[in-house]
């Protein structure tokens, strides 16, 4: 995710396999005799005694939370900007931000690659510009600088309690033992020079600065323990920078048409004013609250939802949970995990329709 303005931009990192938690089981005491007592209860009417016995016998508790893995933050020379533009291309699912100073131009693009695992973030700038590079993590962790490098190295909770559990005592409690280790890792190329400065990577005199962003978890299966080793997960994302091609063009270019194949299997459209299309999201949501509603905004929540159901859920990674991959809190709503009941099988229901028939793997 990203988030920010003219003088701080903050990438949010997210990794689908990093949980609070640890494989145990969770089987209840419950047996079919107790079921059929259950059943027999409701047809009397006796509904309460129902509902106490399913409650003892068939619930457990609750699962465990889905973690953000940390932040980094661009520090920029804070300068009053004009002709300032954020930009989602949902088809290439290519973000990008421009802007002008006094006397200066400054483009940000961003993408996250599924061909090549990596998240890249470009900063190209007509003068010569200077930037600082922090990270911060709510999770117990440690910052690592060196180089052109920073990486955040963590551990898990072995539990993380709901949100909605508001009087629970220690709700976020730690175990080195059984906690999921966890690392990101960021690599700094540009034209100009990198110094490491406490926890931080200082860039001066850069007119191009690319940053390539890898993740990795102790995460195995959900039966096996998860690896609770942070340097093992370090040397993991460390292996991943240096296999990968850092030839931006060619990143950008393999993750556009990874991405597009995907978008552009269905066109959905309905007419609306020829000027929309350069309409700002924002504006079109407050006339929307007016009750001037465009059907470019059915069309383009139509698409963003397909932009999304593409961006979380390809084949190899986890199922979209209740906020799909995107989470920035420890204790998110509902713990941002899997629902089954129904919110599960919500995010699979359109995909069918929108031509894609390949997300049951």
């Amino acid at each position: 995710m990203l988030s920010g303005g003219v003088g701080l931009e903050t990438l949010y990192i997210n990794d689908d396999t990093l949980w609070s938690g640890f494989s145990e089981k969770h089987d209840f005491k419950g047996n079919r005799e107790d079921l059929n007592t259950a059943r027999k209860l409701i047809l009397e009417g006796r509904q309460d005694k129902a509902d106490k016995l399913i409650e003892k016998n068939f619930t457990g508790d609750w699962s465990q939370g889905y973690l953000p893995l940390c932040k980094f933050k661009i520090f920029f020379e804070s300068e009053k900007a004009t002709n300032y533009k954020r930009k989602l291309n949902l088809c290439t699912s290519v973000a990008d931000i421009e802007y002008e100073t006094s006397d200066n131009r400054i483009k940000r693009e961003a993408f996250v690659s599924y061909p090549d695992k990596v998240f890249v973030y470009k900063i190209k700038s007509e003068k010569p510009i200077d930037i600082k590079i922090a990270s911060d993590c709510q999770l117990k962790s440690t910052i690592k600088v060196e180089d052109n490098s920073i990486c955040v190295l963590g551990q898990a909770p072995e539990s993380v309690a709901p949100n909605y559990i508001r009087y629970k005592p220690f709700p976020v409690r730690y175990n080195k033992m059984r906690g999921m280790a966890f690392c990101a890792s960021m690599q700094v190329i540009c034209n100009g020079s990198v110094e490491p400065n406490g926890k931080r990577l200082i860039i001066k005199s850069a007119t191009e600065i690319v940053l390539y962003t890898v993740t990795s978890t102790g995460y195995k299966n959900y039966y096996t323990l998860p690896d609770t080793d942070k340097l093992k997960e370090r040397e993991k994302c460390k292996a991943k920078l240096n296999l990968l091609n850092k030839d931006y063009d060619n990143l950008k270019s393999v993750h556009i048409n990874d991405f597009s194949n995907l978008y552009t299997r269905l066109v959905f459209s309905l007419k609306y004013e020829e000027n929309l299309e350069e309409m700002p999201t924002d504006t079109l949501l407050k006339q929307a609250k007016c009750g001037k509603i465009s059907n470019g905004l059915y069309v383009l929540l139509y698409n963003f939802g397909r932009y999304l159901a593409i961006s979380g859920s390809r084949e190899g990674t986890q199922a979209l949970n209740l906020q799909g991959i995107w989470n920035k809190d420890v204790r998110p709503p509902w713990s941002s995990n899997y629902t089954t009941n129904i919110n599960l099988e919500m995010n699979y229901w359109p995909m069918a329709t929108c031509n894609r028939f390949d997300f049951d793997s």
